[in-house]
């Protein structure tokens, strides 16, 4: 068998191997896998029953979780990668299991690990859209606060718009300095070259003639939204809770949910996402094993 490299013409493909019965993860959508590529290092395999995504960092081999037509395919999918490894070393790293998942692979002779910072945020589309209730009195003030004192537009993106989101990246990133910003750039870029074919709703924030917030998301067959980048200029009391509220009310539809994927680590960003309250806070686990 040969692995062959990832395209933005295999976003039906993968599509095809999403159902219901697989968690609204990251792994688990074209967007985010394709976009974060933009070093053209994933590479995938198929058959009828699974799907399997891989790519070689820093000279680790990590695969994403199997993508299942159903729960049977896992232990085949596990099986094809042992034996068709083609990680150096034949270290295999796989990354987004579930528990049931990693349960299985440490029987396997796997080594489990599990970090907090790899968890992703799931919220509830209609809790975005409405922000109802005491848990979000707060984020109703900011955005009633916000609408008050600036003379703003709230538009979808327009082609003329690329150089405004990259300037507002380049003073975004001057205040929130982080070691993966870089390939978050490269990743906006990919994202928006390609917005067309990965079907993306851009929601922008125009203040004063400029563009001051944007938000990128992308949704899987079954409506679960993923959004995967979102940034503001803070200089605008009130516009990350304005823009979250307005792009959700444009775009999402009623009760689905909405993967808004991991802290990273970075306290700034965990505080920012736990104050809009997630339904659930999704659990995944990376396995290892050097096969002999």
């Amino acid at each position: 068998m040969k692995f062959r490299r990832l395209t933005i013409d295999d976003k039906a493909l993968f599509e095809t191997y999403l159902t219901d019965a697989q968690p609204p993860i990251w792994e688990y959508n074209f967007f985010t896998v394709f976009t974060w590529d933009f070093e053209d290092k994933r590479r995938l395999w198929h058959n009828e029953d699974f799907l399997l995504v891989y790519a070689v960092y820093q000279g680790k081999c990590v695969f994403l979780p199997p993508y299942l037509k159903h729960p049977g395919a896992f232990i085949p999918a596990i099986e094809t990668i042992e034996n068709n490894c083609p990680c150096p070393h034949r270290e295999v790293r796989i990354r987004g299991l579930s528990r049931e998942q990693a349960d299985t692979l440490a029987l396997r002779g796997y080594e489990i690990t599990v970090s907090r910072d790899d968890s992703d945020y799931i919220y509830l589309s209609d809790d975005l859209k409405y922000l109802r209730g005491k848990p979000f009195h707060a984020k109703r003030n900011f955005v009633n606060r916000f609408t008050e004192a600036y003379a703003f537009e709230f538009r979808e993106y327009e082609d003329g718009d690329f150089p405004s989101f990259l300037a507002l990246f380049d003073r975004w990133q001057e205040e929130s300095p982080h070691e993966t910003l870089l390939q978050e750039r490269a990743a906006i870029i990919r994202a928006l070259e390609n917005r067309a074919a990965l079907e993306l709703k851009i929601g922008v924030m125009v203040i004063d003639g400029a563009v001051r917030g944007y938000s990128l998301s992308a949704f899987n067959p079954d409506g679960a939204v993923h959004t995967g980048f979102e940034k503001a200029d803070t200089a605008y009391r009130g516009i990350y809770q304005a823009l979250n509220q307005m792009a959700a009310q444009r775009f999402f539809a009623d009760g689905v949910l909405v993967n808004r994927q991991e802290d990273m680590g970075i306290e700034g960003l965990r505080r920012a996402k736990e104050s809009y309250n997630p339904v659930r806070l999704l659990e995944k686990y990376k396995a290892r094993r050097v096969l002999t």
